[in-house]
Order: structure tokens, then C-alpha cells, then sequence
């Protein structure tokens, strides 16, 4: 009798719990932070996008302060920007690419991208460090 009240208390635990995978969470938070830098970005908060990147961000050659300069510059060329259509592609548990669809939009132009690209690509690459993903840059071999 014993045993079926276990079971039967285990069956309960399991099909009450949230048993996500750790590459569905792993997505997820980084749908999230992509999600909040298109939020920050309308809302002009450079500072909320500053802080997904990691202090050793490197991309292209660019450091951490040439992307700062690159979102202040694309909030004076952009009003809005949209990302969506978003896939995570993981190489390691701490290392992963998001490809999505970027679009820029100002009052007279609209710009798209798929990310990441040769024009940009600046924030598809993602490194996890002390359970915290972070934009890295594409220096890392992916």
C-alpha cells in the first residue's frame, strides 16, 4: 500500500511540474532578451540594451563601446525596430546563434535584415556565464 501512495504521490509531483528541457529554457530566455532590446530600442533606453552584452562583446572587430556608438546611431536613423520570426541554434550548453528577422523602421524608410548577416549579425551571438546569457559577438567558432 505504501508503495502505490508513492507512486501515486509521484505521478501527481511529476504532472503538476513544469518539465522544460534545457534547451527550451535556454531558448527562452534568449526570445527574451531579444524581446526586451526591440522594447528598449522604441522606448530609447540604450542602457537596458547595453546590459545583454557581455563587457568582452567582439564582433567584426567592433568592441563593446563601437556598439554603443552603433545603437545610438541606428536610434537616430530608426524609430522602431521589430524582431521576429526568432530560432535559436545551440553548439554547446553556453555557446548558441539566434537567426531572426530584423526590420528598421524610420518614418521614410523601412530596412530588413536576416540576422545574423554581414551588415549586422552584432546581436545573434550568445555566450552563457554564471547562468546568464549574454550577446558576445561572432569571435567565438560557432
Amino acid at each position: 500500500m505504501k508503495y502505490l501512495v508513492s507512486i501515486f504521490i509521484l505521478l501527481l509531483l511529476l504532472s503538476c511540474s513544469d518539465l522544460s528541457s534545457p534547451e527550451e529554457v535556454n531558448t527562452s530566455m534568449i526570445k527574451e532578451i531579444l524581446e526586451n532590446i526591440e522594447t528598449a530600442f522604441n522606448f530609447a533606453d540604450s542602457e537596458v540594451i547595453m546590459s545583454y552584452y557581455h563587457p568582452d562583446f567582439l564582433h567584426n572587430g567592433d568592441n563593446y563601446q563601437n556598439e554603443e556608438l552603433r545603437w545610438q546611431i541606428r536610434s537616430i536613423d530608426y524609430n522602431e525596430i521589430m524582431i521576429s520570426d526568432i530560432e535559436i541554434e545551440f553548439f554547446t550548453d553556453f555557446s548558441a546563434i539566434a537567426n531572426f528577422t530584423l526590420i528598421l523602421k524610420s518614418i521614410n524608410n523601412e530596412e530588413e535584415f536576416s540576422e545574423p548577416s554581414n551588415e549586422n549579425g552584432d546581436i545573434s551571438y550568445f555566450h552563457k556565464e554564471s547562468g546568464e546569457w549574454k550577446i558576445l559577438g561572432n569571435q567565438l567558432e560557432y
